[in-house]
């Protein structure tokens, strides 16, 4: 339908700021000065399309007020990838190059958008020559990062929460949400069916998306950053209006029942299945003394929601987090693996948590599986050391097997370590990764179905152990009846995975070691030779070769360590600690491993800028 969808008007001078910003920032250009008649305004409704898949692209959007949905009809229905909101381009691609549209897009909500059109462009352009050279720079610049540029973070404007616990106290719980979410910038504001203006109930349909409530509602929306609205049960139509124009669905819950099955509440969700719902959130709720998290897969085999948080109503650091993830902010900690070298990962905690840096999502591979866990179940400050010091200064590889059919280690050690750790701190050893405090994932590498495995779900220290089973050194974890091995062979730093999670910054822990392992012989020494060899003092040894588990341990990274250094460039912040002197297996040197790991961290924390500092300190 191209610019030809929804009601037409001016640009109002309101809007001008997120047109300057919004072309600004994609463009590369100045647009803070324009001619009126170079914009003009669209307002679709709630399913209407602005323009088709295969349409020619002649205008670009931005997005004033509402929200869009880009999606391509397949023959099983809908595929939906990507959500545009406030201060969003749309189509700017197809816009440059003159191309057919790659997706459809749809409006969720009433929507106002900003149309550019090519002949305003090319006016433009005749005004002000010198934006060309800058446009063709952007385009070549875009296809030249396709692959590095992370997706856009949505910024939810319109939640809806909704209580599935009768003893949920909801009000409380968004005000103190809203309270949260409005330290982070810009307003936020509760609407809950009683602040519904009277003319709202008295005309025909008023709970209809073009009624007096939809746009009362989306008048709200329009002048905060956030606008929590309560669902109220009692009137259907008003909770079936709340979901269909919710940008995300916040469902609150208390984390000591046990769920029930989803009946009435969740009808007005499900919705139309050609109008799919905006995405869910799970949240539970735990008073003070309720004890830690317990039975989450039982809420999450119910419920089908994107993503869940455990709040603490006592803890002013679990509702910053949630708050942080809703407005778009969270900052992720991906912690690569290393053998030994990645215990200066336990450092680098300490420097980030030091300097008023909490990440609200965490993962990793290896140990860096193992210590990302660690602070996602809040072990940390001098805790987090100790228990490190225990877990890593004895050793964990000890338990040989007698006849190594399928591995060097029984690895019974390090699976006996972590149950210890997770029983200490929570009570019990069956806790599931679904179950931290703080959303982990890690990364393993699935034998039987030869692809990447994200364990999220499951026993927590099942998890670690896998992602931690060195090929040939440790024996597989056997989960869901696939064997899972050591994740760094298919992904020793997933970047790619904490992007999915939505994280807006990233902090990237990378203990990639860049040697040169080349040999000055071109003959491979006899095993005689290399016996003698290993009685020399190491810096008189003729032959530097790597050991049995050594090259066992290297073998398990080669795989990505092209990908590995990919993604060190889609990382916000990468602390790529300094071990002089250290090998993979020097477990015994655990102190002066995590204190350089504490150098390092620090002094890259130093050399941030003061605003981007404090953009992801947790206060």
């Amino acid at each position: 339908m191209g610019g030809t969808a929804g009601t037409k008007s001016n640009i109002q001078d309101a809007d001008r700021a997120i047109l300057a910003d919004a072309l600004g920032a994609k463009f590369g250009v100045a647009f803070q000065q324009f001619d009126d008649a170079e914009f003009e305004l669209l307002v679709l409704g709630p399913k209407e399309i602005l323009f088709e898949e295969g349409d020619q692209g002649a205008d670009v959007y931005v997005v004033l007020g509402g929200r869009l949905r880009a999606f391509r009809r397949t023959s099983k229905g809908s595929e939906i990838f990507n959500e545009m909101g406030r201060g969003e381009t749309v189509g700017e691609l197809a816009f440059l190059l003159n191309a057919p549209r790659s997706a459809s897009v749809m409006a969720i909500r009433e929507t106002r958008i900003a149309r550019f059109s090519r002949a305003d462009f090319e006016l433009l352009l005749s005004r002000r020559p010198q934006l060309a050279t800058e446009i063709m720079r952007l385009a070549i610049e875009r296809f030249r990062n396709k692959e590095r540029t992370r997706s856009t973070i949505w910024r939810p404007v319109v939640i809806a929460v909704l209580k599935l616990s009768p003893q949920v106290d909801i009000i409380g719980f968004v005000h103190r949400l809203a309270k949260a979410r409005s330290k982070l910038g810009g307003s936020s504001e509760v609407v809950t069916k009683a602040d519904l203006p009277r003319c709202a109930t008295e005309e025909p349909g008023p709970f209809t998306p073009h009624g007096s409530v939809a746009r009362f509602l989306n008048d709200r929306a329009a002048v905060n950053e956030a606008l929590f609205v309560v669902v109220d049960l009692g009137s259907m139509p008003f909770a079936a209006l709340c979901f269909q124009l919710a940008d995300e669905i916040v469902l609150v819950a208390s984390g000591s029942d046990a769920p029930q099955e989803p009946l009435h509440e969740m009808r007005a969700v499900d919705g139309d299945a050609n109008f799919p719902r905006a995405n869910q959130t799970l949240v539970l709720l735990y008073r003070a003394g309720a004890g830690r998290p317990l039975g989450t897969n039982a809420w999450l085999s119910q419920y089908d929601v994107l993503r869940h948080f455990h709040v603490r109503e006592e803890a002013d650091r679990d509702w910053s987090r949630l708050a942080r993830v809703l407005a778009g902010q969270a900052v992720g900690l991906v912690l690569s693996g290393g053998g030994a070298r990645g215990l200066a990962e336990i450092g680098v905690l300490q420097a980030l948590h030091a300097a008023g840096v909490d990440p609200d999502y965490l993962g990793g591979t290896s140990i860096g599986a193992i210590i990302s866990a660690f602070d996602a179940i809040e072990i940390q400050g001098e805790t987090l050391v100790e228990t490190g010091r225990a877990a890593f200064k004895a050793n964990l590889l000890k338990d040989y097997n007698i006849a190594p059919v399928v591995s060097l280690i029984k690895g019974m050690n390090v699976q006996d370590a972590l149950r210890r750790i997770i029983k200490r701190t929570f009570g019990s050893d069956d806790v599931c990764s679904e179950d931290t405090w703080k959303t982990h994932f890690c990364i393993g590498s699935n034998y039987s179905g030869a692809r990447e495995e994200v364990l999220r779900r499951g026993l927590l220290w099942r998890n670690l152990v896998a992602s931690a089973s060195i090929p040939g050194i440790f024996p597989p974890q056997i989960i869901d009846g696939n064997l899972i091995f050591d994740g760094a062979t298919f992904n020793n730093f997933p970047v790619d995975v904490m992007e999915q999670q939505g994280a807006a910054y990233i902090i990237g822990v990378d203990m990639l070691a860049e040697t040169d392992t080349r040999i000055a012989s071109d003959r491979f020494p006899n095993a005689i030779s290399l016996l003698v060899d290993r009685w020399r003092r190491r810096s008189g040894r003729r032959y530097q070769l790597p050991l049995l588990h050594e090259t066992l341990f290297n073998a398990a990274l080669l795989g990505s360590q092209a990908k590995q250094r990919l993604m060190r460039s889609r990382v916000d912040l990468n602390i790529a600690p300094t071990i002089e002197g250290v090998g993979w297996l020097d477990w015994s040197r655990y102190d002066d491993i995590v204190q350089m790991g504490y150098e390092t961290a620090s002094r890259e924390i130093e050399k941030l800028d003061s605003g981007i500092l404090m953009r992801i300190q947790a206060n």
